[in-house]
This record gives structure tokens, C-alpha cells and sequence, in this order.
């Protein structure tokens, strides 16, 4: 039989385990790699080619979802990182496994594998917040399975990117939500303003707390800084708000007064309309 030959009997998931088991054997690397992938392997076969001298054999029995969790086990210490990612990635790869990794591994790529994977707790979500890495704790903040304690703590995250994924999330309490509708970065207020649970929040309070929100919003457009004092803005009227008396320091360039000018105009529309609700 050729290695071409052998090649496409491994790679199909209707070869008789017996005949995958003698492919497994094949000096040839290739079609030892199609074996470990192939969701037909027998478990037997699987862990001997756990124990293959080459790593591509190893990482190919580590993507099998079929691989039993104790030779899972065994791989998540594999020295190459390759292995070791893809026992991450593995939906068959138990809690405890990605918390032994989480505690061990220093790979970025694994951290992120780790967070997606369907089996990652909150335990491991809390202790990659703390990372050093802001991208891992952005991971962290966007995960659906991030509860509101760890949501809330990274709302003050210095980095802003974070904080954006925080916003966005569908767990994040509503409390946060309003705090980071006022947040120095764009993103992030423009992802709190589409949280869903933002307009949950809104439909339950009705029309005078929309109103406020609305208005705080429109505030922010502006470029304001608005306090917790502020948040009352009943007595706002931006009739009287002259843009041409604005400092230098207020507005960065023309394009952001033109914004600014646009975002004056809509509030306006809006208040002239009866104060429905602000697109």
C-alpha cells in the first residue's frame, strides 16, 4: 500500500478501528497524524500515539475530542506549547486540567485558549484577571461566563480596552453599566450604550429615567465631564450653550467641534419633538 493510499484510509472517519490501529504504526509521520485526528481512533491507539517522538503526532492526539482525559492530562505538561494549546482548546479537557494549566503556563496563546474553552470556571477567570497582560484580562472581561464581582473589577481597569469589554458584556451589573456610560473613552461608553441590559433597565424604569439617561448621554457627546452631581439634569438647557466661547483646550481639532456642533443640534431636535427617544 502506498503512503497516499494509507494517507486516505487514516484521514476517513468510516476506517475499521483494526485498520487505523496498523496505520498508527506507518513509519510515515503523516499518516500517524491522521490517525491521532481521526474521531474513529480506538482509545488504545490514541495513547500510544500520546507517547510518539513527534511533537505533530502528540499536538494531532491532543486536538482529538475523542482523547481520554487522563492522556489530556499527560500532554497539557508537553514541552512543546503547540501540545499544549491544543489540550487547552480541547473540549474534552476537564476543569481541573485548565486549572493546573492557568497556574502554570506562562503562554499567552494558552491563557486565551483557556478562557474559550467551554470548561474554563470562574475560579480560572478570577485568577487570569489579575493578569499582567492586558489582553488576557480583556479575554477575561468578554468571556459569558464572567461573573458581575469580576465584571465590576475590571470596570476600573487602566487600560481602556478592557474596561470596552466590560461594557459590552451581557453579565455586566447595571450599576457598572451607568458608571461607564461616563467613561473618558468612546468605546467604552458607546459599548455601555448598546449594552442590551442597558435598555432592559430603562423599559423597567420608564420614561423619566430614560430621559436622564439620555441627556447624560448627550452631555458626554459634547465632551463634558459630567460628575455624580451632574447626573441630575433636569436643569440643563443647552439653548444657551455657545460653542464659538469654548477654550482651545476643550475641542482637539475642527472635526471634533463640527461633532460637537451636530451633537448641540440633535439634543435640540430632540427636546423640540417632546423628548423622544435619542438616536
Amino acid at each position: 500500500m502506498t503512503e497516499e493510499e494509507e494517507i486516505k484510509l487514516a484521514e476517513d472517519d468510516s476506517t475499521p478501528p483494526d485498520i487505523l490501529r496498523k496505520l498508527g504504526r506507518s513509519r510515515s509521520g503523516e499518516v500517524r497524524f491522521r490517525v491521532a485526528v481521526n474521531s474513529n481512533s480506538p482509545v488504545d491507539i490514541l495513547t500510544r500515539l500520546s507517547r510518539d517522538r513527534d511533537g505533530d503526532i502528540r499536538r494531532g492526539v491532543a486536538m482529538n475530542d475523542n482523547t481520554p482525559v487522563s492522556v489530556l492530562e499527560k500532554l497539557s505538561q508537553d514541552k512543546i506549547e503547540e501540545v499544549r494549546k491544543w489540550v487547552a482548546e480541547n473540549p474534552s479537557t476537564t476543569s481541573n486540567i485548565l486549572y493546573q494549566m492557568s497556574v502554570g503556563d506562562e503562554s499567552w496563546q494558552i491563557k486565551q485558549a483557556i478562557i474559550e474553552n467551554p470548561n474554563c470556571s470562574v475560579d480560572i477567570l478570577d485568577i487570569f484577571s489579575g493578569d499582567e497582560d492586558e489582553d488576557v484580562r480583556g479575554w477575561v472581561a468578554s468571556s459569558d461566563k464572567c461573573p458581575a464581582s469580576i465584571l465590576e473589577e475590571l470596570s476600573e481597569d487602566e487600560y481602556s480596552e478592557v474596561r470596552a469589554e466590560v461594557a459590552a458584556n451581557r453579565n455586566c451589573p447595571i450599576e457598572t453599566i451607568l458608571n461607564l456610560l461616563q467613561d473618558e473613552d468612546p468605546e467604552v461608553r458607546e459599548n455601555a450604550k448598546d449594552n442590551p441590559k442597558l435598555e432592559e433597565y430603562l423599559e423597567i424604569k420608564g420614561p423619566d429615567e430614560r430621559d436622564r439617561i439620555e441627556r447624560l448621554i448627550t452631555m458626554l457627546d459634547l465632551g463634558a465631564r459630567v460628575s455624580d452631581e451632574d447626573l441630575d439634569l433636569d436643569d440643563l438647557d443647552l439653548d444657551d450653550l455657545d460653542l464659538d466661547d469654548l477654550e482651545d483646550d476643550d475641542l482637539e481639532d475642527d472635526e471634533d467641534l463640527g461633532e460637537s456642533r451636530r451633537a448641540v443640534e440633535r439634543f435640540q431636535l430632540w427636546e423640540s419633538r417632546g423628548r423622544s427617544r435619542y438616536k
